[in-house]
Formats: structure tokens, sequence, C-alpha cells
């Protein structure tokens, strides 16, 4: 079955889009640093790979 496994986006201002997806949506992380240059999240229907 074809299925979307990874989303990138790029953005302007990481920390605030850090906030905004883990604050506002409630999408879970493991980001805890500030300004990071990737930030992976957990998102609603999606499965967190073994890393």
């Amino acid at each position: 079955m074809n299925k979307i496994t990874c989303i990138c986006l790029g953005v302007r201002d990481m920390e605030r889009s850090v906030r905004f997806y883990r604050d506002k949506l409630g999408f879970r992380t493991d980001c805890v640093e500030d300004g990071p240059r990737v930030c992976i999240f957990d998102t609603p229907g999606t499965r967190q790979q073994s890393r």
C-alpha cells in the first residue's frame, strides 16, 4: 500500500514553529534544545519508527 511516511517543511523561524506544532497542536517531539536545525514530530495517524 502506498502511503505518506514523511513530510518536510522549511521554516523561517524554527523556535516559533516548534512552539506552534508542540504547544498549540499538541504534537509530541523529542526536540528539547533551542533552535534545532531539524525537529521530528509524532503526529496523529503516524507511527514513530525506531531509530
